[in-house]
């Protein structure tokens, strides 16, 4: 995405959500000098947003206004439209969301994005030394995956479970 299509997505962003533009602007600013305090300062400005639609929608604060506690919580989940695509990073780094130990495995190997109109995941091979494989097939890039499949990487085996 360039600049320009950022700054204009940014500028729709700031209409819908006039109390969180000072925010937004600071966090578009450190984007290109400083990402990872780009990155903090976005998730700031989510944590916020969640806590006022949480607030709306059940009626009270939330006990513990922090991020993974309010998205964890069924009651206030079941309220939301699932229209969010969700996004997870596997690999050794520490700032991965799924953290590996294998040291075959480099530091941003895959993503994994949850898209609620498929009701499905799809696993992003990032194109590392050791390819990703699903069900013992090499991954081009992207794939679907279905509860059950056998994910390899390095020597790390994860199988993708469903919740009943």
């Amino acid at each position: 995405m360039s600049a320009q299509e950022l700054d204009s997505r940014l500028d729709r962003l700031e209409k819908a959500f006039a109390g969180f533009s000072p925010d937004l602007r600071l966090a578009r600013r450190y984007m290109e000098p400083d990402a990872a305090s780009s990155l903090t300062k976005s998730r700031m400005v989510l944590e916020k947003l969640v806590i006022q639609v949480y607030a709306a929608e059940m009626g009270h604060e939330p006990r513990k206004p922090l991020l993974g506690d309010m998205l964890a919580d069924n009651q206030f989940t079941r309220k939301v439209e699932r229209r969010i695509l969700s996004r997870m990073t596997g690999g050794r780094g520490s700032d991965c969301d799924i953290r590996l130990t294998d040291i075959c495995v480099s530091r941003e190997v895959f993503a994994l994005n949850w898209d609620a109109e498929k009701e499905a995941f799809e696993l992003i091979d990032f194109g590392c030394r050791n390819p990703m494989l699903v069900n013992g097939k090499k991954v081009a890039g992207r794939q679907l995956l279905a509860a059950g499949d056998l994910i390899i990487t390095g020597q790390t085996v994860m199988r993708l479970e469903a919740l009943a």
